[in-house]
């Protein structure tokens, strides 16, 4: 007995589309594929045929569209959704890609504990690939460290023989675990050494003054019994069989040290009048601002009046008198912990720790009576006088000291705009 099946005209254009279908999907015509075939009205086993044969269409097609960004290295392309299990082995295969992407990524970073197992063959590869590059990296590193020691050891034995070479006339002494390895005669004679002992200062203290560091250091010593500065420089070498041991080069650096003083107290001293210099203000005033316990800071700005016309008329040695008059009366009418300076050319700078407004405007005036008496030894010939502005800091604003001085500066101004206009 054989079955049949009456087709009727819908049913028969039905199949057709179903066939043309398979058709195109078998040989890849993906473009000719009608993507969803109509099957209303048809007889029941075409409707199923045809719902079967549309989600296998769109399945396939989700599927081709899928490789097809893979096969192009796009490993981040959206994946066809659960129900489309045809796809569901690439996906698995997708995932470990992806798996595989980060475990290379981290061995790029230098992690290569990474291994692989679930891709046959190729895990295979992967990892004896890891192990090698493990191996050649921890080789590198090995040979880079020991290369490293090696020219630090250089750079060091560069540097002993140097020191020796160019301080042959200083003190040279090398000491391991407070026993002298060697000494030169120059330290044997100057630190008085018997049977490698002695009771010298500047010995006891190149003793006491190993360094348990692979660095070189420097130290500058005032030795109380030579009245002299030293500088001990020591640096760690090997030693015949001894691993550790450290060579000391010792130099009188006094002379450099008055040098540094003298340039020091040159460049913090106003050298016409003798007060504090521009840099040695501006230090102390940072200095007091950065200090909580000196509050209130009056900051009293002062300007010599008619320095201009005296240099013009008198000349500039009288000027320069002029100036040390001003700084004489306000030397005499400031005290011991008052700070002056002079921060320009006519331009004086005091500074009143833990002083308020009102006690700088009595120095001010004790100032101005002493250039009262001073005016006699100038015969008359003009007027000593200053104009003057006050900044009275009692808070902690974020303002550096220029910015103070020009606040002060200001207020000079207008008590000098105010005098022209009094007069």
């Amino acid at each position: 007995m054989t079955n049949s099946i009456d087709l009727g005209p819908k049913d028969e254009k039905i199949l057709i589309s179903v066939l043309e279908n398979l058709n195109n999907l078998v040989f890849g015509r993906f473009s000719k594929i009608n993507e969803d075939i109509d099957a209303t009205g048809a007889s029941e086993i075409l409707v199923d045929i045809a719902e079967s044969v549309n989600k296998l269409v769109h399945d396939l097609k989700e599927f081709n569209a899928f490789s097809y960004e893979l096969a192009n290295g796009r490993l981040y392309a959206e994946a066809p959704p659960r129900y489309n299990y045809l796809a569901s082995n690439i996906k698995s295969l997708h995932s470990q890609i992806l798996h595989l992407t980060w475990q290379a990524k981290r061995v790029q970073e230098g992690d290569y504990s990474q291994s692989v197992d679930f891709m046959g063959e190729f895990s295979e590869a992967f990892n004896g690939m890891i192990k090698a590059l493990d191996e050649r990296t921890r080789r590198i590193e090995m040979e880079m460290e020991a290369n490293r020691k090696a020219r630090e050891e250089l750079a060091r034995s560069q540097q002993m023989l140097k020191m020796v070479l160019e301080n042959i006339n200083d003190i040279i002494i090398v000491i391991s675990e407070n026993d002298i390895l060697f000494a030169s005669d120059m330290a044997k004679n100057e630190l008085k050494i018997v049977d490698d002992e002695s009771e010298d200062p500047l010995f006891l203290t190149i003793m006491h003054y190993t360094v348990k560091s692979d660095e070189i250091a420097n130290y500058d010593y005032f030795d109380n019994s030579r009245g002299r500065w030293f500088q001990i420089r020591s640096i760690p070498i090997s030693w015949l069989d001894i691993k550790t041991a450290y060579l000391y080069v010792v130099s009188d650096i006094t002379e450099r040290k008055k040098n540094e003083e003298e340039l020091t107290e040159m460049a913090n001293t106003d050298e016409l009048t003798g007060v504090g210099s521009r840099r040695r203000g501006l230090k102390y005033l940072n200095e007091c601002l950065m200090d909580k316990t000196t509050r209130p800071i009056c900051l009293c700005y002062i300007d010599v009046d008619g320095l201009k016309t005296v240099n013009d008329t008198f000349g500039h040695n009288e000027g320069d008198r002029y100036i040390r008059a001003i700084s004489t009366a306000i030397l005499d009418s400031t005290r011991k912990d008052d700070n002056v300076s002079r921060i320009g050319g006519d331009e004086f700078m005091v500074v009143f720790v833990n002083k308020s407004k009102n006690h700088a405007n009595i120095v001010l005036k004790r100032i101005n009576e002493r250039l009262k008496e001073l005016e006699k030894v100038f015969d008359g010939q003009y007027p000593l006088s200053f104009s003057y502005g006050i900044e009275e800091i009692v808070g902690y604003e974020d303002l550096s000291p220029e910015q103070y001085i020009i606040l002060a500066d200001k207020k000079m101004y207008e008590n000098k705009r105010k005098k022209r206009q009094e007069r």
